[in-house]
């Protein structure tokens, strides 16, 4: 019996602590008398009928900003994570996103093989060499929002040779170009 008092307590003591916190920031209004609302109440001045603007301009381009920076991060990281046992499938995920240009270069890259690009010492040993990065930073660069978009960040890889692991930071830079009204990804460089 004492156990259920107790939890009784408890919850109307959560219940009030929670009606008090919502009614916190709010004011009753007297509506009795049937008065309008005061200027103060609607936001309005005695000079203004309608209700303040904000005066900060609304960025038309704001979605496509965010949806570039998404792609942005998802391509950077995908391109520069690869490992020997991968076959590029990495590329080969991301040849929808990328432009005529670089989709051939892709292409080229894949017909290659991972192998050309695996370091000596690993070629040799026939062991197992891995990079997965991940973005740290992403900066809007150049943003002609009809023709081109760059961005330049900064990278974490995790290297991994024969178990042996390596952390990098490297800056990336990533542009995109707008073909037939897609937003495609024309070049990345990594330094």
């Amino acid at each position: 019996m004492r156990k259920v008092i107790i939890i009784v307590i408890i919850l109307i003591l959560i219940g009030g602590g929670i009606f008090f916190l919502t009614k916190k920031g709010q004011t009753p209004v007297d509506r009795s008398n049937n008065s309008t609302p005061t200027q103060q109440e609607t936001g309005l001045s005695a000079n203004n009928t309608s209700a303040a603007q904000p005066e900060e301009a609304i960025d038309p381009y704001v979605s496509l900003k965010a949806e570039l920076t998404f792609k942005a991060r998802f391509f950077l990281e995908h391109y520069f994570s690869y490992s020997s046992d991968s076959g590029y499938e990495n590329l080969r995920e991301l040849l929808p996103m990328m432009s005529g240009r670089m989709r051939a270069e892709a292409e080229t890259k894949i017909t290659r093989g991972v192998k050309a690009d695996l370091p000596p010492e690993i070629l040799a040993q026939g062991g197992f060499y891995g990079i997965t990065t991940r973005v740290l930073s992403l900066n809007l660069g150049t943003f002609s929002p009809e023709t081109i978009v760059s961005f330049a960040g900064g990278l974490q890889q995790q290297e991994t040779k024969n178990g042996i692991t390596n952390i990098l930071y490297k800056n990336a830079q990533i542009n995109f170009v707008n073909e037939g009204g897609t937003w495609k990804v024309d070049s990345v460089e990594i330094k």
